[in-house]
Order: C-alpha cells, then sequence, then structure tokens
C-alpha cells in the first residue's frame, strides 16, 4: 500500500472571518476534493498530516488591556482548529 504524507503551513488561523482555505484543506484531507482517480488512487491512501508552522495569526501588537481579550480569542481559535481536526480524525 502506498502512503502519503501531507505537510501543512501558512494557514493563518484566526486571522479573520474567511475561512474558505481551511474549506478548501478539510475537504482535501478527509479525500472529498480532486478527481475520481485522484480519490481512490491517492487521497484516500494518506496516513499522516503535519503541521508545520504558521498555524495561527500572529498578533502584532501586545498590549496589557488586550491580553486577555486576545488569550480568549486564542482559545476561541484553538477550539474551532481541534473541531475541523476532529472531523478529519473521523474521516
Amino acid at each position: 500500500m502506498i502512503h502519503f504524507q501531507v505537510f501543512v503551513s501558512g494557514l493563518n488561523f484566526g486571522s479573520g472571518e474567511n475561512y474558505a482555505h481551511l474549506d478548501l484543506l478539510m475537504d482535501y484531507l478527509q479525500g472529498l476534493s480532486g478527481s475520481c482517480v485522484e480519490q481512490s488512487a491517492i487521497l484516500k491512501h494518506k496516513t499522516r498530516v503535519f503541521f508545520v508552522g504558521n498555524i495561527f495569526s500572529k498578533k502584532t501588537k501586545w498590549d496589557t488591556e488586550l491580553g486577555e481579550t486576545l488569550a480568549i480569542q486564542y482559545a476561541k481559535n484553538v477550539s474551532k482548529l481541534d473541531d475541523m481536526l476532529e472531523d478529519v480524525a473521523v474521516s
């Protein structure tokens, strides 16, 4: 059996409300995108997904007044990403 590895970088999760790129990634990881040949010959055989960098957006300004707000937002982003990855793990 052929095994593939997927390396993911530059998601910048939490940088805005537009998550179209994440939807495309999730479709790809679940084997829902591409032609029938791609789905059966390549996408269904992935065994590992590696997140290698820039998964979350970078906040350039850190202010003590905004610190708690940013921490709450980061926690929400991590929770959203966790939910998306759980969907991929189940499929």
